[in-house]
């Protein structure tokens, strides 16, 4: 009798669900994920990267093909990973079937509601993927630090969270004292060049551009965003009349 009461606590045991810790994500939602995670992917290239800071061991793919340059500075098994794609606009999909197969036990999900990044991300995914979606709001880059926090109590990596949060702060804390010692007449005016052309730009209050004042710059171009994607549209004569100090340039063809 004693072993056949063995067995079946055994068999209790392990037929428990697989989601056994809940949490509250930080849109308030309650999720249901695993005790132990071992793979995750995230739907945007911004989680991605904090994944990776976090613990890259739990990457299970990544959102595009990497660039030659950015190889440069990653782990070579990183470079390896499967392209999953996903949601981050400008038409990008995540291809469902091949995040089916790289099995990550939960999906991190971008929400910025301040710039209409909103959780129908969420319920494409959760029609399509039986995984645990997980939101992480990221609205400007004073949020990450508490992003960092929470998404290394969800990883149970609580202590690399601690301190990537830490850092973050006192590193932007530093950073917004130095610049108040920068008068406004001698800081540099910059001109974003996107796109191939150098034809696209962002808005000064864009999050797209908001290292630019970080630094200790002023965009040229003063707008308010159409959408979260950016990518605002201009000519050549607004740039000549705006004559930047500086044109940073994202593209090596319009360099």
């Amino acid at each position: 009798m004693k072993i056949l009461i063995g067995l079946i606590t055994a068999v209790l045991i392990f037929a428990s669900p697989v989601h056994a810790r809940e949490i509250t994500d930080m849109t308030g939602k309650k999720v249901s994920i695993p005790d132990k995670i071992n793979k995750v992917f995230s739907g945007s290239p911004a989680l991605t990267y904090m994944i990776y800071a976090i613990d890259p061991d739990l990457l299970s793919g990544l959102n595009y093909r990497l660039t030659s340059e950015e190889k440069e500075y990653l782990n070579i098994k990183i470079q390896e990973l499967p392209v999953l794609g996903g949601f981050y606009g400008q038409g990008n999909i995540a291809n469902v079937e091949m995040i089916l197969n790289a099995s990550p036990d939960i999906i991190f999900l971008w929400v910025d509601n301040k710039n209409g990044i909103s959780k129908n991300t969420e319920k494409i995914m959760m029609k399509s993927l039986p995984i645990p979606a997980v939101n992480v709001v990221l609205e400007d880059i004073d949020d990450y630090g508490e992003a960092f926090l929470f998404m290394g109590e969800v990883l149970g990596r609580q202590e690399r969270g601690r301190l990537l949060r830490d850092y973050a702060d006192d590193t932007l804390r530093k950073v917004k004292e130095t610049l108040e010692t920068i008068p406004e007449d001698q800081r540099p005016r910059v001109y974003y060049a996107e796109g191939n052309d150098g034809l696209n730009t962002e808005c000064d209050n864009s999050w797209h551009s908001e290292i630019i004042s970080i630094a200790g710059a002023k965009n040229v171009y003063h707008c308010e965003s159409r959408d979260s994607y950016g990518m605002e549209k201009i000519n050549i004569e607004q740039v000549m009349s705006y004559n930047p100090d500086v044109i940073v340039a994202r593209e090596k063809a319009f360099y």
